[in-house]
């Protein structure tokens, strides 16, 4: 039986987007007979930056720049609004929009009605009656999963294709919380959640975020983890100095100024204290990552600190390797399962985070591998953890980097999840 396995993505392997299919991909390669890649949000001419395993192609669907193409979308958009498609009258049906929430559901649906366009194009080259079965997988539960769905109707209906087609979705963070967009809302949830046969959430709290807001669906909704690779252990603690990382782009949902305000209180008696950032600002847009910056100049006379800016990352995990980190610290307001705590995990470093989205799952319930605050911590909150870890023993210090580490054997090893879930869309699309 001949299968055939089609990925929707935004930029992999283009560009530096999506980095954990690099270690996921090659889990699915011995399953299928062929891998189609479709990076759906680059442009025309990005550069591949990830070598593919064999069996698989890589395709860019744009036919210009990603600006021209979402400028495109744009001003098609407003033709959406005065005249809706039957995809956005349902969803005016369904939902009682404003005008901000209908002008952004019309830029969104000009979007996947491109995108669409776009990924049929290709399609169109390949001779599907080869296959016997095809599993679509969308990276994201949002454009890439709409266009899924529609990939699945035109290759049923207009390329009359008689086998079996299943349709998945990863989702993560922004493509989940409907509550963490600025206008409250997210295009097409039921009717993706109704359409799209399993959608797998990156953390439980994920899960159980979408089984509860939308309990009547067809879809199958099942956590399957991220993981990161297994590169060792960081260097040992020191006494010496006390090093603090946090790793993020420099963004407001990222909570740095909280952050630098609770820095400029540790009392770091006898020792040096330097604080890491590791990522850079917006690409284009530098103003919020300079006034960070100054900020920290401001307030940080206690401590030392720098700024490493973006870095890929095979960087970041060579960084951690070859570097002595005390305490990974995540103050965001919002994430998924933050995939910066499980990669400090692994190195067998103590974490300090906000309990936003899944960093819960992280942070074991004893909290011996690290420490979670409140999303709304008081100021001092996160000083008094930073000084327990700062002046504990040696010996309780060793234990939570074990926990660190085990934790992130048991839940997050790359290795180990990736082989599960690879082989999970190989058995879905055996049985549906």
């Amino acid at each position: 039986m001949r299968k055939l396995l089609i990925i929707l993505t935004r930029k992999y392997p283009y560009a530096f987007g999506e980095p954990f299919l690099e270690s996921e991909i090659n889990k699915h390669n011995p399953y299928y007979d062929k891998i189609m890649v479709l990076a759906q949000d680059v442009s025309k001419r990005e550069v591949m930056t990830r070598a593919l395993p064999e069996k698989t192609e890589a395709y860019i669907t744009a036919t210009g720049s990603r600006k021209s193409m979402r400028l495109k979308d744009l001003f098609a958009s407003f033709s959406h609004l005065l005249k809706p498609d039957s995809c956005e009258s349902e969803e005016y049906a369904a939902r009682k929009l404003d005008i901000v929430q209908r002008c952004f559901l019309c830029n969104f649906e000009s979007r996947c009605v491109r995108l669409e366009k776009e990924a049929v194009e290709i399609l169109k080259q390949q001779n599907f009656s080869d296959y016997d079965q095809i599993v679509i997988y969308s990276y994201w539960f949002f454009a890439n999963a709409t266009v899924a769905v529609r990939l699945k109707e035109y290759i049923k209906k207009e390329m009359n294709y008689s086998g079996q087609i299943t349709v998945i979705s990863r989702a993560h963070r922004y493509d989940i919380y409907e509550d963490a967009n600025k206008i409250n809302y997210l295009p097409f949830r039921k009717y993706l959640l109704n359409k799209v046969d399993y959608v797998f959430p990156c953390s439980d709290n994920g899960t159980m975020y979408l089984k509860t807001k939308y309990q009547d669906i067809e879809s199958v909704i099942e956590t399957a983890y991220l993981g990161t690779r297994d590169y060792g252990l960081s260097p040992e603690h020191g006494n010496a100095e006390f090093h603090i990382v946090s790793c993020s782009r420099v963004v407001k949902v990222k909570g740095l100024e909280r952050l630098i305000d609770d820095l400029a209180l540790v009392e770091r008696g006898d020792k040096r204290v330097l604080w890491t950032h590791i990522g850079g600002g917006v690409e284009g847009k530098t103003k919020y990552f300079d006034s960070i910056r100054e900020y920290a100049k401001e307030k940080l006379k206690n401590i030392d600190f720098e700024f490493l800016g973006g870095m890929q990352n095979q960087q970041v995990y060579d960084y951690y390797k070859s570097n002595k980190v005390d305490v990974f610290v995540n103050v965001s307001y919002s994430e998924g399962l933050p995939v910066s705590l499980m990669e400090a995990s692994s190195f067998g470093i103590p974490v300090i985070a906000t309990d936003v989205g899944g960093s819960a799952e992280i942070i074991d319930k004893e909290q011996k591998n690290g420490f979670l605050l409140d999303k709304d911590f008081e100021i001092g909150a996160l000083q008094k953890k930073i000084e327990l870890l700062l002046n504990e023993s040696e010996e309780m210090y060793c234990k939570r980097r074990i926990a660190a580490r085990e934790l992130w054997e048991k839940k997050y090893n790359a290795e180990k999840n990736y082989t599960a879930f690879a082989k999970k869309i190989y058995e879905i699309g055996n049985y549906n």
